[in-house]
């Protein structure tokens, strides 16, 4: 995977990310779930080529947009990778919720325990 280019601005990331797909060019916007949740704030969204084969062809399409693009993917063949490459994250953000749900609950259950204690002035044995 090759850095294409940095730009601040969500929309000009998918921009290019939907011309070069529309080419056969497989592409990966980096912080693009962080800019969505600070849209005004400065942070650099990252195109990347995906496969470092392509990054050429990336480099010169958007020189020239007629660019004879030398090994395209097939859009089946984008959409597929394009899942591919989501389902580690997916799974890992499945894990990280779930953990942070148990985490909530078990402080829960510890607050209203303490609570409880000290509200019925039970004396706990050391």
């Amino acid at each position: 995977m090759k850095l294409l280019k940095n730009v601040t601005s969500l929309q000009v990331a998918n921009s290019i990310a939907l011309q070069l797909k529309s080419r056969g060019i497989l592409t990966f916007i980096a912080n693009e779930d962080t800019k969505s949740l600070y849209p005004i704030a400065v942070i650099n969204v990252g195109i990347w080529i995906v496969l470092d084969y392509q990054y050429d062809d990336a480099v010169a399409v958007l020189k020239n947009p007629e660019h004879i693009i030398s090994q395209p993917l097939m859009p089946e063949e984008i959409n597929r990778l394009s899942r591919d490459m989501r389902k580690p994250y997916s799974a890992s953000t499945k894990s990280i919720l779930k953990m942070a749900a148990i985490l909530f609950i078990v402080v829960t259950l510890l607050c209203v325990a303490s609570y409880f204690l000290r509200t019925t002035n039970v004396m706990v044995m050391p």
